[in-house]
């Protein structure tokens, strides 16, 4: 507790969760305990997540305004999410770039987790039209004025946009902070249009590096955020 409270992190209502791959209950015995969060591999399929974790409730209150601009990024969100805008719009113009080699032309791109709405900027400037879903009121309410009005604030499973709707759905660096990825790669699939692509960014815990760093891996830091952690046989960023 000593150490939530030096970062102000909010200590929040927490949940017992079951695995949303395959249902099984978490283990007695967590591998190891992060900010008083345990993360457990699951005993059937052997991915990890955090359980007990933040509730619903609890994780809209943790993505408040101190989430987007932390005295501690390391532990907590980003040090100053709007402040690096120029940055982040890079990298998403260079990753867009990259998609748009393996799309016809620009057409519907849905970004899920679209934080500030920075991609959403990015792709409508290269022509596609956008929408995007955010968790985070904060961010999707400070989002440029250009792209707000296409931010639905909620979860990827409340939105309510027709089946075979979009022509690529991103999920960059959000499958870590789904409370069900696997609900949301499903309802991710059904929003594709048929030939459609679905664009990964995710850490991976099975890298050398988590290997190698084990519990003082980055990524496990932040446990009140990073709830389920996939495992790949290669890591190599973006899955396109």
């Amino acid at each position: 507790m000593k150490e939530l409270e030096k970062q102000k992190i909010p200590c929040l209502d927490r949940e017992i969760v079951a695995c949303c791959v395959c249902g099984a209950e978490p283990p007695d015995v967590p591998e190891f305990v992060i900010q008083t969060f345990p993360i457990v591999r699951c005993p059937r399929c052997g991915v990890r997540r955090v359980s007990p974790r933040l509730t619903p409730g609890a994780l809209r209150q943790y993505y408040d305004a101190g989430y987007w601009k932390s005295p501690d990024s390391v532990m907590r969100g980003y040090f100053d999410y709007a402040g690096d805008e120029a940055n982040i719009r890079l990298t998403f113009k260079r990753r867009l770039q990259r998609i748009q080699r393996h799309t016809k032309s620009a057409g519907r791109w849905l970004d899920v987790g679209c934080a500030y709405g920075f991609l959403l900027l990015e792709a409508q400037n290269a022509g596609w039209e956008v929408g995007g879903v955010e968790w985070s009121e904060h961010a999707a309410t400070h989002a440029p004025e250009a792209v707000r009005a296409r931010i639905k604030v909620g979860s990827l499973l409340q939105a309510d946009w027709p089946e075979n709707h979009w022509d690529v759905v991103s999920l960059w660096d959000y499958l870590e902070h789904s409370q069900n990825p696997k609900a949301d790669l499903e309802k991710a699939a059904k929003l594709l249009k048929p030939g459609g692509w679905l664009s990964v960014i995710i850490p991976d815990p099975g890298s050398w590096l988590a290997r190698w760093m084990g519990a003082r891996w980055e990524e496990y830091k932040k446990p009140q955020e990073h709830l389920y952690f996939w495992r790949f046989r290669n890591s190599c960023g973006m899955i396109v």
